[in-house]
């Protein structure tokens, strides 16, 4: 939560002092916001017997970030990026302004699938057989396999559209960079240049931050492992996401020129 705090204060007092924040500072300071919460949340579920309400704003939390880290991808994809594609040239133009909207989907859309996600814990047959005390097995036995099926389904597909979105941003600037190499070799003026610094510097980022995804998706596979009494997968399970979210905000502290400077000023200090 140090980690996170320190990134959402250096932006507030960015915010301040320059009654502005730039799109990428903005995504970074409402991913610091979530992550706190997250890990304030994690917390509580180590109490006995925590509720399914906080079980809820966990999982909503979690895609919530989820989506912001894939929305910072966006970003540094339409930043760095060159396309003559129509949409890009939009969206490189007014970022600024889609931006409060872009925020507004992340929050929906995660709400989309929490509400979803009850509604199938709700309705499950298994709630029916201990309502009507119904013995029909073998049926029923099939309908909570479904119901499990389509919980399993959506939860994943939640999970998994940050991540597509991630790797679609990720392939764009490859692509693009590959095309922005092969432009300097052909006009002889070699490969030192500040563009193609700035496309290795986010693909570094992103390859990082995919191997941290890779370790998310096994933790959540964990998670809804139908054996909670191994401890060592619920500890796991527990323990990966929040690790997840310090090890990369870590990161984007250390690849972000103006909050590495302000953390080393402090640290000096």
């Amino acid at each position: 939560m140090i980690v996170n705090g320190f990134i959402v204060v250096t932006s507030l007092l960015e915010w301040k002092t320059k009654q502005s924040l730039k799109p990428t500072d903005m995504v970074l300071m409402c991913l610091g916001v979530t992550r706190i919460l997250f890990n304030l949340v994690t917390i509580l579920s180590f109490i006995p017997d925590w509720s399914t309400i906080v079980y809820g704003i966990w999982f909503y939390l979690n895609w919530i970030g989820l989506r912001f880290v894939s929305l910072l991808s966006v970003i540094y994809c339409v930043k760095i990026t060159n396309y003559n594609n129509c949409v890009f040239i939009y969206m490189k133009l007014n970022i600024s302004k889609l931006l409060k909207w872009l925020i507004l989907c992340n929050v929906l859309v995660s709400l989309v699938f929490i509400l979803l996600l009850k509604f199938i814990r709700d309705v499950s047959p298994q709630y029916w057989i201990n309502s009507t005390e119904i013995s029909l097995k073998n049926s029923t036995e099939t309908d909570i396999n479904n119901y499990q099926f389509i919980y399993l389904f959506i939860y994943y597909l939640g999970s998994s559209l940050p991540f597509i979105m991630f790797c679609v941003a990720a392939l764009l600037v490859i692509r693009s960079l590959l095309c922005h190499t092969q432009q300097i070799k052909n006009s002889g003026t070699g490969l030192e240049n500040s563009h193609l610094k700035a496309h290795i510097n986010v693909i570094r980022n992103m390859v990082f931050l995919f191997v941290l995804y890779i370790v998310y998706f096994v933790s959540n596979a964990f998670f809804l492992n139908d054996e909670p009494e191994i401890v060592t997968v619920t500890i796991f399970s527990f323990i990966a996401p929040p690790f997840y979210t310090l090890i990369h905000s870590g990161f984007l502290i250390y690849s972000n020129i103006r909050l590495r400077i302000t953390f080393l000023g402090t640290w000096r200090k």
